[in-house]
């Protein structure tokens, strides 16, 4: 069995607790990358689009995004409009808060984490750094 990759970091599905793949373009996003693009939406930030030349290439495709194999989201690009899009990203957010404990693992092998700080949704922050002589030795 061939091992799928995520489009944007490389990592394969051994390597993150989540991957969405795409089976019909053969295309995958992981969890931290996920997370990444929801920031993105969150901020309202705008990312250029050539939305005719995609139209013209993705015309009447469907697309089936699955979660570990299993069926997540349909979504027909001839006929989705904006709210299609964001149910796929709010499945995609239910996906990845089922496994929020895989999510954190990932999270803090980069010094991260997704608890605490009022997080009631995926995003993560840095592990505040305590030095030696601030732990109490006898805990």
């Amino acid at each position: 069995m061939e091992l799928i990759k995520c489009a944007f970091c490389g990592k394969t599905q051994d390597e993150v607790p989540l991957i969405i793949h795409d089976a019909v373009r053969n295309a995958a996003i992981c969890s931290g990358c996920t997370s990444t693009c929801m920031k993105i939406v969150n901020k309202k930030l705008v990312v250029p689009v050539m939305a005719d030349e995609m139209q013209k290439k993705e015309l009447g495709r469907t697309n089936e995004f699955l979660v570990n194999g299993a069926p997540l989201a349909l979504l027909n690009t001839k006929t989705a409009v904006a709210a299609d899009y964001l149910l796929f990203l709010e499945g995609v957010i239910k996906a990845l808060l089922g496994d929020r404990e895989g999510i954190e693992r990932e999270a803090n092998k980069s010094g991260r984490t997704i608890n605490g700080h009022g997080f009631s949704f995926i995003g993560s922050v840095d592990i505040p750094q305590i030095a030696d002589e601030q732990i109490n030795s006898d805990l």
